[in-house]
């Protein structure tokens, strides 16, 4: 049974996927990465298919290959798969609704897209930083959190770097400014786009739920801050949507009926 968790990591989320669903000679095509062979050679799929823009163009053996390319335009023909995985990735994904149509071209009738992935933009912690380096120092979101709840939709790029230098050294506030609001590594989507763009597809959507739970330690710095009255001021208008934008880490599974 499928159930609402955080995508801690790729090996508990595609042991969730495997645990319901018998991939078993299934051909399945991976959205988002590249999965060690090793995991998943235990599920004995026919074929698996790691489709990523960082990826490099390999094959491993008649079962498992990487290929380099985008979710938007995947590089198969209509009907091939069995079953979409993803981990981690969806909120990567630009153009998010074209990638929708692909997954659906793609697959075959009754078949399945699975996704585990956050934190989504509008989550508390959605501006989401990793692998973020800064004079030899990497900073990732879930070890060295330094922006507080909802700063990224609060709060523009030169607010955000006035209240982060405030602690911060200059060139850290810079570069962290920059990349939440500049970066394409993140899509901005929040909780509400996913679920419009879903709802209007043609897929039936079996599973569709977020998670509150953090998984890390929090401690920030005592910032200064000088545009606080704006944190109640963008509370009262999101009102009673407040707790879609504590969702952070959402699971799907859709099925091409």
């Amino acid at each position: 049974m499928i159930k609402s968790s955080l995508a801690l990591s790729e090996y508990e989320v595609f042991s969730d996927f495997a645990g319901n669903f018998n991939l078993s000679g299934k051909a399945v095509l991976e959205i988002g990465g590249c999965l060690p062979y090793e995991y998943i050679k235990g599920c004995n799929p026919k074929v698996w298919v790691a489709v990523d823009p960082r990826n490099e163009d390999k094959t491993l053996n008649e079962q498992y290959k990487s290929v380099k390319g985008f979710a938007q335009l995947i590089p198969a023909p209509n009907n091939t798969y069995d079953y979409i995985f993803s981990c981690n990735a969806f909120h990567h994904i630009s153009q998010f609704e074209q990638a929708v149509k692909e997954f659906f071209r793609v697959l075959k009738p009754n078949g399945v897209v699975y996704s585990n992935f956050g934190p989504i933009w509008s989550a508390p912690d959605g501006s989401h930083l990793e692998n973020v380096n800064y004079n030899g120092k990497v900073y990732n979101f879930w070890e060295n959190r330094i922006v507080p709840d909802w700063y990224h939709l609060i709060y523009n790029c030169r607010e955000i770097f006035d209240i982060l230098s405030s602690r911060l050294e200059y060139g850290l506030a810079k570069t962290i400014a920059e990349y939440i609001y500049l970066s394409s590594w993140l899509n901005r989507m929040e909780y509400e786009d996913y679920s419009r763009i879903l709802k209007k597809s043609p897929f039936k959507i079996e599973f569709f739920e977020g998670t509150t739970e953090l998984g890390y330690e929090v401690t920030l710095p005592d910032y200064d801050n000088p545009y606080e009255w704006k944190v109640k001021e963008w509370k009262e208008r999101v009102g009673d949507r407040l707790n879609d934008y504590r969702l952070r880490d959402l699971k799907i599974c859709l099925r091409k009926v």
